[in-house]
């Protein structure tokens, strides 16, 4: 017997949601005073894999769905924590779930990791009727305050708000920034990420002869390594590139430790509450990004950074310059960066958060 059931999709692929629900599922302290199974999902291999049909994915959901209703079953848990996919075709799959949950829960709380469900009611009248079954008098978990009305009206007993956090690696990596001016961007190559727009900033930076290297970190998406490297080749920007492509781990937190800025001017429809951004700031690296999903609850316009518009090339290089040009502000912002990640998006923040939420959903009536 169990007192909670955690349905979790993990790593593969990597990226925002399942390394959060990796965290969860790795976590001492989540849920700590109950006993707790974990049903794990892993379905697409890479993040170029997810939305694509196959026999393999189709074996893989049927023994997915075995296997929960063996747990469910066998332990009869008080609460099913689900980190569902609302959005999409991998709703139907996980509403399949929620129904099979149905049969032996009461209650459930949801953790959300994305944006837009008030346009997928919108345009899916059928989608609006299982949010319903799905939703009513349960929980809801969200990222931040800016993205709860997404979800205000789905019928939710009640809803939370748990900011994502990571792992604090700066501890392990020297501050090596009073030298050079290093302007990076993090994220899989996709033209609504902004990469394009990084590119013409740092142009423009060098026709008024600005001392500075970049380093563009991620793996091609929409967007071509080739085309990439030659839009920087066409614009003279080569002998400033310091780093191109993916990076990982150690290779990657050097790359952050060494930065003075973290330009991310995305315009990506489904950017919700950005790892990225969470992994520059705890190496205390200002943030100049969009006011995107819920980006600017992580970054504090002003003091941990800037919130720009992403299409205006013009005042991105205006907030460029200013920090370029005062080493007071870059200081400043530095500590400030470092004090947000600290206050809002540790590890220990995040989990003692959710922990909170399950106790009180736990003691509820």
């Amino acid at each position: 017997m169990r007192d909670i059931v955690f349905i979790l999709k993990v790593p593969p692929p990597v990226h925002g949601s399942t390394m959060m629900n990796k965290i969860v599922a790795e976590s001492k302290q989540v849920g700590f005073s109950y006993s707790k199974e974990y049903h794990l999902e892993s379905i697409s291999k890479n993040v170029d894999d997810i939305g694509k049909f196959s026999l393999r994915k189709i074996v893989l959901i049927i023994e997915n769905y075995k296997s929960l209703f063996r747990k469910l079953l066998n332990h009869k848990p008080k609460l099913v924590y689900f980190a569902i996919s609302p959005k999409g075709l991998a709703f139907y799959k996980d509403f399949i779930s929620i129904l099979i949950v149905k049969i032996f829960v009461s209650k459930i709380v949801y953790h959300f990791h994305v944006k837009g469900l008030k346009q997928e009611v919108e345009n899916s009248f059928l989608k609006s009727i299982l949010y319903k079954i799905s939703f009513r008098n349960q929980y809801g978990i969200v990222l931040s305050n800016s993205l709860k009305n997404e979800y205000e009206s789905l019928g939710f007993k009640k809803l939370f708000i748990v900011p994502n956090g990571l792992e604090d690696y700066s501890l392990n990596y020297k501050d090596d920034r009073e030298n050079n001016f290093v302007i990076t961007f993090l994220s899989n190559f996709i033209r609504e990420k902004g990469v394009m727009e990084f590119i013409e900033t740092l142009s423009l930076l060098n026709t008024e002869n600005y001392t500075y290297t970049f380093n563009l970190i991620g793996k091609e998406g929409d967007v071509s390594n080739e085309e990439i490297i030659n839009k920087i080749k066409d614009l003279g920007l080569i002998s400033n590139m310091e780093h191109f492509g993916p990076a990982y781990g150690d290779e990657k937190f050097k790359l952050l430790s060494k930065s003075s800025l973290f330009l991310f001017p995305t315009y990506y429809k489904s950017e919700c509450y950005p790892l990225v951004l969470i992994e520059a700031l705890q190496f205390g690296v200002p943030v100049i990004s969009s006011n995107e999903g819920a980006i600017s609850d992580i970054v504090t316009n002003g003091e941990s950074g800037f919130i720009i518009d992403p299409k205006n090339i013009d005042s991105i290089v205006e907030k460029v310059k200013l920090l370029y040009n005062d080493k007071n502000l870059q200081r400043r912002m530095q500590i400030e960066a470092r004090k947000s990640y600290l206050s809002k998006n540790s590890i220990d923040k995040f989990e003692s958060k959710l922990n909170n939420v399950i106790v009180n959903i736990m003691e509820s009536v």
